[in-house]
């Protein structure tokens, strides 16, 4: 089974000790981290109703190994996919590596998070809540930074350090609300195991559309065929489409087709109350006009004025 490792540093880690509350937010980040890595890749979102599903509940299962010198370094152990679901993932997937395990899934998402890859389709709104969840809690120990590790010494490791909190919290607030829409393309990959398809528009690029509730017979029915589909796009931190969570699909007209087989974009971006701020100075502010008179009247024109008023 693949092996990975954290290695810490700060004064609640030090060589083979480390302070329980630390290691118990630690493995939990791991854990829901890994949960929602999985469905993420899995079904193109890291959160849906109800727990994980049974078939792949098994591949986020990890074991802790204890602990190793070296500034403190947690040890793990994590199965591959195929291993740990060989019915879901032995035959590979067109959307993952069935040789990677969850907790691999979860370094990539957060690694593209920390890089602040915008296009990234590793991550949605949801995880990137969970990374500053998490990692806030780990920091809140006094740690300096941590790293992971793959057992594959060819695979960078990924280092977190606390400012990375904040690259995650840019990244959440640059992230456009979701919206309704209502696209046109070609069904060209289906999977009705987790209802996900991919749509493919007319100048040929391709969304990840989610069939949620959509009767699996009507599906098979569309397969290779053109469609509309009506729901809601749910866009990354570019505002690029990362899914669109459809709740209806039919079959599309030639008028469909050329209104609207195009790629849905965000209304507006949010707003970003920082960059509202702006220091002031001397001359800048409320400090430019205080005190002063907003005419190019001088004190004696200004009484003068006055007194003819009076």
């Amino acid at each position: 089974m693949p092996l990975q490792s954290i290695r810490v540093l700060g004064p609640s880690a030090n060589r083979s000790r480390i302070s329980g509350p630390l290691l118990r937010d630690l493995l939990a980040m791991v854990a829901e981290g890994s949960r929602r890595a999985l469905r993420m890749r899995v079904e193109g979102r890291s959160t849906a109703a109800g727990r994980v599903p049974d078939r792949l509940e098994p591949a986020t299962e990890f074991a802790f190994l204890g602990l190793s010198d070296g500034s403190c370094v947690v040890n793990l152990e994590a199965p591959t996919l195929a291993q740990a679901a060989p019915r879901t993932f032995a035959q590979g997937s067109l959307f993952l590596d069935s040789s990677s395990s969850a907790i691999r899934l979860w370094q990539e998402s957060l690694a593209d998070a920390l890089a602040a890859d915008a296009d990234s389709d590793r991550f949605d709104l949801s995880m990137l809540a969970e990374f500053k969840k998490s990692l806030h809690r780990v920091f809140e120990h006094n740690v300096e930074m941590f790293e992971i590790r793959n057992g594959d010494s060819s695979i960078p490791a990924t280092v977190v350090r606390r400012e990375g909190v904040d690259q995650i919290e840019s990244l959440k607030r640059r992230t456009p609300r979701s919206r309704r829409v209502r696209v046109a393309g070609k069904i060209d990959e289906l999977r009705h195991s987790d209802r996900r398809m991919t749509l493919i528009l007319a100048d040929g690029r391709a969304l990840t559309c989610l069939a949620g509730e959509i009767d699996e017979g009507r599906l098979r029915s569309l397969w290779g065929q053109h469609v509309v589909v009506s729901g809601l796009a749910v866009f990354r931190p570019s505002g690029k489409v990362l899914r669109i969570e459809a709740d209806t699909i039919s079959l599309a007209s030639d008028s469909d087709l050329k209104i609207w087989s195009a790629e849905p974009e965000p209304l507006g971006a949010r707003l970003d109350a920082k960059e509202l701020h702006r220091s002031q100075g001397a001359r800048s502010g409320i400090s430019a006009i205080f005190g002063r008179w907003p005419g190019d009247e001088t004190d004696e024109e200004f009484e003068v004025l006055l007194k003819e008023n009076a």
